[in-house]
């Protein structure tokens, strides 16, 4: 009977296993009761990146990074260098609208569609809060001068019906027809509230960025927002040991242990002399650098480092913190791959 119950609890323990992976690492975003994963989380992490960018403040870098895209893009192509061309010598902010919709103008690829929109002005009148999204006529910056209106991205929208009309012998035409919605009026508001402020601060800058990126699961783009962002920073910058943190845990993502070693390393190293009685902080890093050396087979120092991370927290006398129970986790996790069961349990 014992023997039957201990090889089904370390089938569960091989179960838990698989389901950890890297959210150990990221920031504390998993503690609501509903995953974003289970909560369309391509579309909630969309949001979350439009409300960082429309924060951000554009730099004459930015611009110039953007030029250099293009020209790559589009070294082969006239026309198109001409309109990059132009961009270069004449845009203003001010006639952003009118040169999208320029751009518009001369794509080749354009498909027959009509959207029908039953738009409610009240939707985002009424509401005076960051989650409202605007919309306008803007026949005067349009580039045909013809009636056009602009949503702003990242509205919503409820789809109502899509039909087939032919216009001509060889012609379908697309009819979409959908209603403006409220940000309110989405299941998504409360878990994209709550993980929009974990981003909000002073200054929203690109480790806001990397960080959202990491959140969907782009890591090189990740990794290069942070990178830009180091180089950015002086070298006594006090978010130097985050930002290493950062790029510890994409590495790890990615799959590069031992560079991922030397960022949480550095991040470890100015931890321990800026904020040496900051054990939680401390032991958190040791956590990671413990991931790390057991995604690459070391278990010898990933024990020493859980034990660490384990010790740190006593110290603290944060022996109630949820962290603590991963740790015992993550150690439990070892002894099993190790097939020593009994320390496991």
């Amino acid at each position: 009977f014992i023997e039957d119950k201990l090889d089904e609890l370390i089938d569960i323990i091989r179960a838990d296993q698989n389901n950890l992976g890297r959210n150990e690492d990221a920031p504390a975003m998993d503690i609501l009761d509903r995953s974003s994963t289970e909560l369309n989380g391509e579309f909630l992490h969309s949001k979350l990146l439009i409300d960082v960018l429309i924060r951000m403040k554009p730099n004459q870098q930015d611009t110039n990074e953007l030029l250099e895209f293009l020209k790559n893009e589009y070294r082969d192509n006239e026309v198109e260098l001409k309109l990059v061309n132009e961009f270069h010598m004449g845009y203003e902010s001010s006639k952003a609208v009118w040169r999208e919709n320029m751009n518009l103008c001369v794509s080749g690829d354009r498909i027959p569609v009509i959207f029908e929109i039953e738009a409610d002005p009240a939707i985002v009148c009424s509401t005076n809060d960051d989650n409202r999204r605007p919309f306008a006529q803007i026949d005067e910056l349009s580039y045909y001068r013809e009636a056009e209106v602009l949503f702003m991205l990242g509205s919503i929208f409820l789809l109502n019906e899509i039909s087939l009309e032919q216009s001509s012998r060889d012609v379908t035409i697309s009819i979409i027809r959908m209603t403006l919605c409220s940000d309110h009026d989405s299941d998504l508001k409360q878990l994209h509230d709550y993980m929009k402020n974990e981003y909000r601060s002073e200054k929203t800058d690109l480790f806001s960025l990397g960080d959202v990126m990491y959140r969907m699961e782009k890591f090189n783009l990740s990794e290069k927002y942070y990178l830009r962002r180091l180089k950015e920073l002086p070298s006594n910058n006090r978010s130097l040991g985050e930002l290493y943190q950062r790029l510890g845990m994409v590495a790890n993502a990615k799959g590069n242990y031992d560079t991922s070693l030397d960022w949480y390393q550095k991040s470890l190293e100015i931890l321990v002399s800026t904020h040496p009685s900051d054990h939680v902080e401390i032991g958190s890093t040791h956590n990671s650098i413990a991931n790390a050396h057991r995604n690459r087979g070391d278990h010898v120092r990933a024990l020493e480092s859980y034990n660490q991370a384990v010790l740190l927290f006593k110290q603290a006398h944060d022996e109630n913190n949820p962290s603590m129970a991963m740790f015992y986790n993550n150690i439990g996790m070892i002894y099993d791959q190790e097939k020593k069961y009994f320390k496991a349990l």
